[in-house]
């Protein structure tokens, strides 16, 4: 059955090709989701933690890194690895897919997804802390958060999101990345929020110490890239 479904994508690929790219394109995308239910039967019959596993989910980040980044093939690609690896295990390329929804303006479903790492709704439970298990979903969970228009709110976290990194500075490479992140927002964020008042000069102490640490800090570990995303 399987060599009969390659015949039959084949022999269309083969005619789409003169005719539309898109349409091609399609049928590309339902040959990589073949190929990788394949593989997904590999990975699963395979004993855990071994180099196979490792070398099939290699593959399947490269082979993503080459589809479109578009909502509708990101999601066909990815509901078929579900099958294997779920999103907490698969952080990296959920963030990828979320921010490839908010990108093209699909803030629900970006939202969606983030909740689904997180495991929880900061927004929906505004007392409690945020988590720190993974800085970077919660990172990006703040941002989906002003992107939608919560801007106040995803500040306020943030400051605090912000306050608890600080006392862990050191332990973690990817804390310290993610502080000197959310400091530059802090401050990118202030100004946006303050640039149509009058008294603009009144917070500028506290917009340029933002950026004065993020500058500070990124410089005392080579390492780090002060870059807002």
């Amino acid at each position: 059955r399987d060599m009969q479904a390659r015949d039959m994508i084949d022999k269309e690929l083969f005619t789409l090709v003169g005719e539309s790219y898109t349409r091609a394109y399609d049928h590309i995308v339902s040959v990589q989701q073949l190929t990788e239910i394949e593989e997904i039967i590999m990975y699963k019959t395979s004993s855990e933690s071994t180099d196979k596993r490792k070398h099939i989910i290699n593959v399947w980040n490269k082979r993503l890194l080459g589809c479109q980044p578009s909502k509708s093939t990101w999601q066909k690609i990815i509901s078929i690895r579900k099958l294997a690896l779920d999103p907490q295990d698969d952080v990296k390329t959920w963030l990828s897919y979320a921010s490839i929804c908010r990108k093209s303006r699909q803030i629900r479903s970006a939202h969606k997804i983030l909740v689904s790492l997180i495991g929880w709704d900061p927004a929906a439970e505004p007392l409690r802390k945020l988590p720190l298990d993974n800085v970077r979903v919660t990172y990006t969970y703040l941002k989906q958060l002003w992107n939608a228009g919560s801007e106040e709110l995803a500040f306020e976290k943030m400051f605090a999101f912000n306050d608890r990194l600080s006392s862990k500075l050191g332990e973690k490479s990817n804390i310290d990345e993610i502080f000197v992140k959310s400091c530059l927002k802090l401050g990118t964020w202030l100004f946006h929020m303050k640039e149509n008042f009058r008294n603009i000069n009144s917070w500028k102490h506290d917009i340029l110490q933002y950026l004065d640490s993020a500058k500070h800090f990124a410089e005392t570990r080579p390492l780090l890239k002060p870059k807002v995303e």
